[in-house]
């Protein structure tokens, strides 16, 4: 059993996201790599989400902080693929292995998985599509 976390990738605007959309290697479920960036000045948990060799932006700062405690090693192990592309939005899935996670991290991350639920409706229900 595995926890499904569907997030958005934050920062796309500033990165490499709108010329990956213009090569074409931004495919749905296109596997995406996790590296986190302790010397970020603005956020010291920040992760980076990279494709291929271009970055397309970060773990929101919510969800990076619950990484805190795994180590790069760790986070590669994760599934992390991307399942959704809109011209000013990217969502990625991340797939948590339930077995390993304590006790402390599986409430953790189901009452995070809630709130991203949340978020995403409310985001989408504020910008309709066009």
């Amino acid at each position: 059993m595995q926890i499904r976390l569907r997030f958005p990738i934050k920062g796309t605007y500033y990165y490499s996201a709108q010329s990956a959309r213009e090569t074409g290697i931004i495919q749905v479920e296109a596997q995406l790599n996790l590296i986190k960036e302790p010397e970020n000045e603005h956020d010291p948990f920040a992760i980076q989400i990279w494709l291929s060799k271009q970055l397309l932006g970060y773990v929101p700062r919510q969800l990076a902080y619950d990484f805190r405690h795994w180590s790069q090693k760790e986070l590669e192990q994760f599934n992390c693929a991307l399942v959704f592309q809109h011209p000013h939005r990217l969502e990625s899935r991340l797939m948590l292995p339930w077995p390993s996670l304590n006790w402390r991290q599986k409430i953790l991350f189901f009452w995070r998985s809630l709130w991203l639920i949340w978020h995403r409706h409310a985001y989408w229900r504020s910008k309709p599509l066009q």
